[in-house]
């Protein structure tokens, strides 16, 4: 079960005149090392940590979500699923989202290679769209109204739709990326999880809902696997390590020359605020793997860190700053 964020178990430049200065906005955070020494490669400077809070999101016609999943248009079948979904606009608001998951998943089935193979006698033309946009390691820009139309959508496409059928009836979110993710059995059936990989093992890299309620709270939804965070499916979602991001970081890091310091926001199922817990580095270890490595070059001299949120490029969420602070 997670608890806690993951700690660094990097090792520490060792300089005890090491200070660092800190100022912040909600869309700009500047942080300074003084006396910032890396002599070796494996040095860091000292810890710091980045507080965000999440906010929902109103879809846009014509933005891109999830990085391949286009919100394009309503067609009649659309509006024809979110008229069935006019009769739960009364319900309270986490009776809803079962609601609106259920009405979703028997529009919009998830693909498997074996169904797809039954398909291709049935409908050979949707099978080979399915195969060609879907059941690929390279997927290709889909649009909303296809995921509806054809019948058919993996986790991002999914996730959308979710989204766009919970504006109807009144309740906003914002969609999730991960890549942490471990398959477990369920609680409520005692099958697993994800169908593509064992038990134990890691999933592939996914994509989810989360719902803002109106009393602020916060509640993880997988259209995927039509798993529910409320108060008895929130522990499945913490046991499957359901860590969350934005698919791609909606700010501009500026740093010096050489060093480096990742940015990997974090958010735990439910929780209102994530955290980025970070260390500056010589580029030259970050990179070791790659076949241009450079020679690594000592550092010596004050380092600074400018983070700017840039509000157009948040689609899938928005992020504010929060707090900034040394980690101890």
């Amino acid at each position: 079960m997670l608890e806690e964020f993951p700690k660094s178990n990097l090792n520490k430049a060792e300089n005890p005149e090491e200070s660092m200065d800190i100022s912040f906005s909600e869309n700009e955070a500047e942080i300074n090392f003084n006396n910032l020494s890396l002599q070796k490669e494996g040095d860091h400077s000292k810890e710091f940590v980045i507080k965000f809070e999440k906010e929902a999101i109103t879809l846009e016609k014509g933005k891109k979500y999830s990085q391949y999943c286009v919100y394009d248009k309503e067609t009649e079948k659309m509006q024809s699923i979110v008229a069935e979904l006019s009769q739960y606009k009364d319900l309270p608001e986490e009776e809803k989202l079962s609601k609106i998951l259920e009405t979703l998943r028997t529009h919009v089935k998830y693909p498997f290679q074996k169904e797809n193979d039954d398909l291709k006698l049935e409908n050979p033309d949707l099978a080979k769209w399915v195969e060609e946009n879907l059941l690929t390691t390279n997927w290709p820009t889909i649009n909303l109204s296809d995921t509806f139309e054809k019948g058919y959508g993996i986790c991002g496409n999914l996730s959308l739709a979710y989204l766009y059928l919970a504006e109807k009836v009144g309740l906003k979110g914002l969609i999730f990326y991960g890549d942490e993710l471990k398959n477990i059995k369920r609680s409520d059936n005692n099958e697993a999880l994800f169908k593509l990989v064992g038990v134990g093992e890691r999933a592939r890299t996914h994509a989810w809902c989360e719902i803002q309620l109106s009393n602020g709270d916060w509640i993880p939804v997988d259209p995927s696997t039509k798993l529910i965070g409320d108060e008895k499916g929130i522990e499945d979602f913490k046991k499957a390590n359901y860590i969350g991001r934005p698919s791609i970081l909606p700010c501009n890091v500026d740093i010096n020359p050489v060093l480096k310091c990742p940015i990997n926001i974090d958010f735990l199922p439910g929780d209102k605020y994530g955290q980025a817990v970070c260390e500056a580095t010589n580029y030259a270890k970050l990179i070791s793997r790659s076949p241009a490595k450079k020679k690594f070059t000592p550092f010596e001299g004050d380092f600074k860190i400018k983070i700017t949120i840039i509000p157009e490029m948040e689609t899938d969420m928005i992020i504010k700053i929060k707090d900034v602070y040394e980690k101890k």
